[in-house]
């Protein structure tokens, strides 16, 4: 089980499988961002970002020492570009909150999702 990132800060973030669909999930737009997600208990953050079945788009996975930043692209050197259905994924370093943005988009439906640990024990 791993969270899922969602892609407004009013809705619920219900742990979910990995590859989950739902409206809660989708980004599918340029500027479309999820929620910033605190990871500041976390020593080990993965973040996959996929797509349902192929899309046109840029997505970036950001870090920030406040909720609402100054944001820092931790993707800028390797841009996630048409993330597959299977997915791309990210160490994050660690850092008190994250989210990740699309900052191009052209088609397909984008999600990500975030897995945590604190030593042994998944946080999320």
């Amino acid at each position: 089980m791993s969270q899922m990132v969602v892609s407004t800060s009013s809705k619920y973030v219900a742990s979910q499988p990995d590859g989950t669909a739902s409206a809660d999930t989708l980004l599918a737009a340029a500027g479309a961002v999820t929620k910033p997600y605190p990871i500041n208990t976390a020593n080990e953050i993965r973040i996959t970002v996929y797509s349902d079945a192929g899309s046109t788009c840029t997505a970036k996975i950001e870090t920030a020492p406040t909720v609402t930043g100054p944001w820092f692209d931790v993707t800028a050197s390797a841009p996630i570009t048409d993330p597959s259905a299977t997915g791309e994924q990210w160490d994050v370093p660690r850092a008190n909150f994250c989210h990740v943005i699309l900052s191009a988009h052209a088609a397909g439906n984008v999600r990500a999702t975030i897995n945590a640990w604190n030593g042994q024990s998944q946080i999320y």
